[in-house]
């Protein structure tokens, strides 16, 4: 979100938590942080921002230069991520609690 919106120099904060019955999921983008709290322990790894946009400039340059795109995404992967997308919206739909009328 973003506050401040009218300042000079606006705040913006970028952390999702996902937060189920077997533990919570907290990415920060500013901190750079993807942490995993369970009950098995925590895990936590150096995280990255969403888009590398120079590695991704690089890599399509490089793979402009040479012919060798082995570097960057495919259709493939596109779709492998969509899948995986659409399967645990549905899924989340699914086993979702309603609330009795």
């Amino acid at each position: 979100f973003t506050f401040c919106h009218t300042a000079k120099d606006p705040v913006n904060t970028f952390t999702y938590h996902l937060i189920g019955d077997g533990g919570v999921i907290r990415y920060d983008r500013d901190g750079y942080v993807l942490e995993l709290r369970n009950g098995q322990g925590n895990q936590r790894v150096p995280g990255a921002s969403e888009k590398n946009f120079v590695g991704m400039y690089s890599e399509f340059a490089r793979a402009m230069q040479t012919g060798d795109a082995s570097g960057l995404p495919t259709a493939h992967d596109g779709i492998i991520a969509t899948m995986i997308a659409w399967q645990g919206t549905h899924e989340a739909i699914a086993q979702r609690i309603r609330p009795s009328a």
